[in-house]
């Protein structure tokens, strides 16, 4: 469909957001729907989001996905907030309608959807967390509506594990304990029902002497936030320790289908847009 003064506007802000593929699904899903929409992508460094939200409601744009280093930021320069991003503190998906920009987190049910196809209930389950930043955020708040309250969350800096584990504790009453990101605290990690990683773990070299392949993981669910490479170095060594196996992907896709379902008020194929995914990520 050719774009014309009546196509709908949706984009991602980021920076950097050049490998981004939200793009490609969205675009591919408004094609399938014979919806008028089109989604672009936009470089905004920390000092123009300002400007750029600005411009977004003077053009109209429909829709926005947020992604780093805005999630936090964007929220001041919003009219409305869904309930659901004053408990995670991060914002990835902005309507704008009838000139009031709203902003939502689909981060959240994104992270447990894949999880729900996988297991009955989180009651009961012990999960340890690798990374303190916004995406775990959404994963720790995934967790304990899903009954999860035995949570361990490694980072690098202790200091920035202990502050999102004492938030997790306020606000929710769970039993969050925070310890610094090695690979003497990894030892016991095969004791967990669940182990996600939201850390530059794959690509960070700093962390390239921790290893996951000798942690007698059988029963255990390893999951991956990050989605390029498809297969981490995270979950190929998980998988070397007996765990089951979630490729990021799965909750990009997830996350997408409900930012989608905000702006346009319709159901994109889930199943379409992950075959979009796989075909993008493979190739």
């Amino acid at each position: 469909m050719v774009p014309d003064a009546s196509t709908k506007l949706c984009c991602i802000l980021g920076d950097p957001v050049e490998q981004s593929i939200s793009p490609f699904l969205h675009n591919s899903a408004f094609a399938s729907l014979e919806l008028n929409y089109i989604y672009l992508t936009f470089r905004v460094k920390r000092n123009s989001l300002r400007e750029v939200i600005s411009g977004f409601r003077a053009l109209s744009f429909v829709g926005a996905n947020v992604t780093m280093p805005h999630k936090e930021s964007v929220i001041s320069l919003l009219d409305d907030l869904d309930p659901l991003v004053k408990r995670v503190g991060a914002v990835n998906t902005i309507l704008n309608k009838d000139q009031v920009l709203t902003g939502f987190n689909t981060d959240v049910a994104g992270f447990a959807g894949p999880l729900k196809k996988r297991i009955h209930s989180l009651r009961g389950m012990r999960a340890v967390i690798i990374g303190a930043g916004g995406v775990s955020r959404a994963a720790l708040v995934a967790l304990v509506d899903g009954g999860c309250d035995d949570i361990v969350i490694l980072n690098r800096t202790l200091k920035r594990g202990q502050e999102l584990a004492g938030l997790i504790e306020t606000r929710h009453s769970v039993k969050a304990i925070a310890k610094e990101l090695s690979q003497e605290n990894l030892d016991d990690i095969g004791e967990f029902d669940l182990i996600v990683n939201a850390s530059p773990l794959n690509s960070n070299t700093d962390h390239a002497s921790i290893k996951f392949n000798n942690l007698k993981a059988q029963s255990a669910i390893a999951y991956d936030l990050v989605y390029r490479p498809m297969e981490t170095r995270f979950l190929t060594e998980m998988k070397e320790s007996g765990a089951e196996v979630i490729c990021g992907y799965e909750m990009l896709v997830e996350q997408a289908a409900l930012s989608f379902e905000i702006w346009t008020d319709m159901n994109p194929s889930r199943n379409s847009m992950s075959r979009d995914a796989l075909e993008v990520l493979r190739s």
